[in-house]
């Protein structure tokens, strides 16, 4: 810290640990900056774009070698759901998170600052879990859809990465508000507005909203931390269904026969 100053008011200087590696990653070359966060932002005073060699050096400066592994996850997830499209963004590791017993969030802004906080007291395993789970909150914000496990293209990213990683067949679908008859007064009937979520078109029923929320644990579902990280483990792909080509009925040919005609 620059010797000599008054930092007191300095909105640099008064951040928590974990958001004080944020800030040193935005201004790693600042001696004392006392403007806010966002009126950087808004004037273009910006930091570069992380890229992944920035991102596990952060997480090592956290949590050490386990915070390069989550890295290093992060690295190999990007690769195999996703073709590399995810933007690199800091990985926080703080120790309480809010709403009680949430163990991971993942933040994003109009301005691009988006992060992945994942508690800092969970096994490996459960970090791993975890991550995939905000990635798919990442992959959402940065292509501009919904995120929010209500939302469509969250359930389709839930049957797609559970064929991808576990090769099996899930059905998600959201909750929505339809009436329901409940019975009939005086002839007429009773209805009442009820939550349901619809099936597949195979008619298989939607896992519960509970389940979709705590994807992939909610389905006894656990990411192959070590096949991954080795680089041996290998994607379920989907067997395409080669149709035959129906071979073409071959033509009657009409034989017309000219009547025989007698000689005189």
């Amino acid at each position: 810290w620059p010797v000599g100053r008054d930092h007191s008011r300095c909105s640099f200087c008064l951040v928590r640990t974990p958001q004080l590696l944020l800030e040193l990653h935005i201004y790693p070359n600042a001696e004392c900056l006392p403007l806010t966060r966002r009126s950087l932002y808004k004037k273009n005073i910006m930091r570069r774009r992380m890229t992944a060699k920035d991102m596990r050096m952060m997480c090592g400066w956290q949590i050490g070698q386990e915070g390069e592994e989550v890295a290093d996850l992060w690295a190999a997830f990007n690769t195999l759901a996703w073709d590399g499209k995810l933007k690199p963004a800091p990985i926080l590791f703080p120790k309480t998170l809010p709403y009680g017993a949430a163990v991971g969030m993942a933040h994003y802004a109009d301005d691009g600052r988006d992060s992945i906080e994942l508690k800092a007291n969970m096994s490996r395993q459960e970090k791993a879990d975890t991550l995939l789970h905000e990635m798919i909150h990442q992959y959402l914000f940065q292509t501009n859809q919904n995120p929010k496990h209500q939302g469509m293209p969250w359930c389709n990213e839930l049957i797609r990465l559970t064929r991808l990683f576990w090769g099996k067949e899930i059905w998600a679908a959201p909750s929505k508000v339809a009436k329901q008859v409940q019975g009939s007064k005086d002839g007429k009937q009773i209805r009442k507005s009820v939550r349901i979520q619809p099936e597949s078109p195979t008619g298989i029923p939607s896992a519960s909203m509970a389940d979709i929320a705590c994807w992939p644990d909610s389905f006894g579902l656990h990411v192959p931390v070590d096949a991954i990280l080795d680089g041996s483990f290998k994607t379920h792909t989907q067997k395409k269904v080669i149709k035959k080509k129906a071979t073409p009925a071959k033509k009657r040919v009409r034989q017309i026969t000219k009547p025989k005609t007698k000689r005189r």
